[in-house]
């Protein structure tokens, strides 16, 4: 590796029957895009310009699961196994990867990792050196020479559309998935007041009313 890799951060769900595999509950999952009794996993994954693996993984506990005491030791559920929020479980696979020296460059996550308001402060804290929050907050563009804040929806909306690039990134089951991205190049502000650099990453979506912004 050049060290130039991204960790990736997300969940997986593994769709069960049943009640008694380990965590399994009514909950949300990507793998079939709603609320289905399965269990989940959080995960840590690396990848680099040419190739991709998995770090690490540990499985999500519902609260269901850690307040009853009979299905605890039923499953051997080990006592100090409590639980955790996703953006938690994230926040210890990013240590883990990090005390293993896998070298990364950046950090990226699904939206909620960074939204969820019981744990977005010690995430951010944990990866302000590399990851920029999903919010609408204001930037200033690098290299333009320009001194005042634009907000970011309006950065990228003011892209014109040659900038924009389609990237493909996996082969599904109905051919590649791709989409349009753009990358600008500029500073935000922490909450300590200190400026950084960074990349502001955006993709063009529809509107409710259909119209591309």
């Amino acid at each position: 590796t050049e060290g130039d890799a991204v960790l990736i951060f997300d969940d997986t769900g593994f769709l069960k029957q049943g009640r008694s595999s380990v965590g399994v509950a009514r909950q949300y999952t990507g793998t079939v895009g709603k609320v289905a009794n399965c269990q989940v996993t959080v995960n840590c994954h690396y990848a680099e310009r040419t190739i991709a693996w998995p770090i690490a993984t540990r499985l999500y506990l519902p609260q269901e699961w850690c307040a009853d005491a009979t299905r605890r030791t039923k499953a051997h559920i080990p006592d100090d196994v409590q639980g955790e929020t996703k953006p938690e479980i994230a926040l210890a696979l990013l240590s883990q990867a990090r005390e293993w020296g896998v070298p990364h460059a950046c950090v990226t996550a699904d939206a909620d990792y960074g939204d969820n308001r019981t744990s977005s402060t010690v995430w951010r804290l944990a990866t302000s050196d590399m990851l920029w929050p999903f919010e609408r907050k204001s930037v200033r563009v690098a290299g333009t020479g320009a001194s005042g804040l634009t907000r970011v929806d309006a950065v990228l909306a003011a892209r014109a559309s040659r900038r924009w690039r389609s990237i493909r990134w996996r082969e599904g089951s109905r051919g590649w998935l791709l989409a349009q991205f753009h990358a600008v190049r500029a500073w935000r502000q922490t909450s300590q007041g200190e400026w950084r650099i960074g990349w502001l990453i955006g993709e063009p979506v529809a509107d409710t009313n259909g119209d591309r912004r």
